[in-house]
């Protein structure tokens, strides 16, 4: 697989580049950041003519890809949030981080 460096987290990487997300026939919602684990697992559905049991271990794996996906994104939001509730807190300054000041 050829690989593109996007960084979205900390070392994370998108694994599949454009034009091998066009061959394979992706569809945009799935490009994500497991699409380069979803291209296996249709592969493996098309040869398979979607027999559901035959590509368990590939299915698996785009489940768990996804699963991580979603926890990495909560933590995200909930360290986003808190982040917030703490500057709010500790009184940061009206017109400091991009918040207009009231006069």
């Amino acid at each position: 697989m050829g690989a593109v460096s996007v960084a979205l987290r900390c070392g994370a990487e998108i694994f599949a580049s454009e034009a091998e997300l066009m061959r394979h026939q992706v569809p945009m919602g799935f490009r994500d950041y497991c699409s380069h684990v979803l291209i296996p697992l249709n592969n493996c559905r098309r040869a398979n003519l979607y027999a559901g049991w035959k590509c368990g271990t590939q299915r698996h794996a785009y489940e768990t890809c996804q699963w991580e996906d979603y926890l990495w994104r909560m933590k995200k939001e909930s360290l986003t949030k808190q982040a917030k509730k703490d500057g709010a807190k500790v009184g940061v300054p009206a017109g400091a981080g991009g918040v207009p000041a009231h006069n």
